[in-house]
């Protein structure tokens, strides 16, 4: 493999990171023998930002893919989190894969029903030893425990589909039709799991007048049921927890992505949620205030940090709910590299 064709590799690895709605917020640029992710801005509405808890997560998953890929043991931060850039790399000249063989090229989601066999005890205590800084895993393991969680979000569902701001980010992030989904971003709604004639509500929601409207007798409480029914669905439901200072968020990123590769290195399917820590985020950021959602968010955040035993200062970063497939779904695609990589040396 030639010198380019190893940072290329590098790029892919970065680029195959997940992000809320397949939104890749990261720019990807070698310079000299080095790689540097910095902020991406996303094209229409962005509700997270170059700091944002969800972009920190990605960025995390994207720097853990190319340690994994590039064999690294040291990634380089800037702790202000600005982006410019979020971390740096140094690439060993060692050569790389020429092809996708890697498994993190086979992560994937999995929004689809699953089957729930009880997990293996060795996976179990893999998973349990898994830590990245402060980030660790809670593992619920059976659907008896899995009701605090559900409850809490159930009511972090209902705030999300009453909110206009997260409703036209998650329309706009949707993807019809194949020249829609060549685009390389968003979400084809392919993976989405949902009824027949489900696209077609969805289309016609996308217009928030109409949402609005359904929402004044309950769609937003359907809407929510099924979002619980899935979550539930599941041999176990892994909360990615720990610090919740802006510069520990990366690590909650690179830790999800680790168990995340490693389920699915194992045949089983995963499908993150990430409702409930995107309603503690804005709730902790003063944007549920004056909301009717504000106190009932607040009690069901609080009672997550309670149940799922952490300490001041720490959250919950995401959800991973973890199954057996009973369909392979299909993968929503990347932008082409070329327009999330640069190469400041000009080669």
């Amino acid at each position: 493999m030639n010198e380019m064709n190893r940072f290329l590799m590098a790029a892919r690895a970065i680029s195959a990171a997940p992000s809320a709605d397949n939104s890749q917020p990261c720019r990807i640029e070698r310079v000299g023998d080095e790689i540097e992710v910095s902020y991406r801005p996303h094209e229409g509405k962005d509700p997270f930002g170059v700091a944002g808890h969800g972009t920190l997560i990605s960025v995390g998953a994207a720097a853990e893919n190319l340690a994994q890929m590039c064999g690294l043991t040291t990634v380089v931060w800037r702790r202000e989190m600005d982006g410019a850039p979020y971390f740096r790399a140094r690439i060993p000249a060692a050569p790389l894969p020429g092809d996708l063989s890697h498994p993190l090229f086979a992560r994937h989601t999995n929004r689809f029903p699953f089957t729930t066999p009880a997990p293996e005890a060795d996976l179990l205590g893999v998973l349990g030893a898994m830590t990245e800084g402060s980030a660790r895993l809670h593992l619920a393991v059976g659907a008896p425990s899995f009701a605090s969680l559900a409850s809490a979000a159930r009511v972090c569902c209902h705030a999300r589909f009453c909110t206009r701001e997260l409703h036209e980010w998650l329309m706009g992030s949707l993807r019809f039709g194949e020249e829609e989904v060549a685009r390389g971003d968003g979400l084809d709604i392919r993976t989405v799991n949902l009824p027949p004639g489900g696209g077609l509500f969805m289309r016609f929601i996308q217009d928030w007048s109409r949402m609005a409207l359904l929402n004044k007798v309950h769609i937003y409480r359907i809407m929510a049921q099924a979002e619980i029914q899935s979550l539930t669905n599941a041999s176990m439901i892994l909360s990615v927890v720990g610090s919740g200072a802006t510069q520990d968020i990366p690590d909650a990123g690179r830790l999800m992505e680790r168990a995340w590769i490693e389920l699915n290195r194992r045949g089983w399917a995963v499908h993150p949620y990430y409702v409930i820590a995107d309603q503690q985020t804005r709730l902790l950021n003063g944007r549920l205030a004056s909301s009717p959602w504000e106190l009932r968010v607040r009690e069901a955040v609080d009672g997550v940090s309670a149940h799922l035993g952490l300490r001041q200062g720490e959250r919950l970063h995401i959800m991973l709910r973890v199954g057996k497939p009973t369909r392979m779904p299909v993968r929503s695609l990347r932008l082409p590299l070329a327009k999330v990589f640069g190469d400041a040396d000009g080669v």
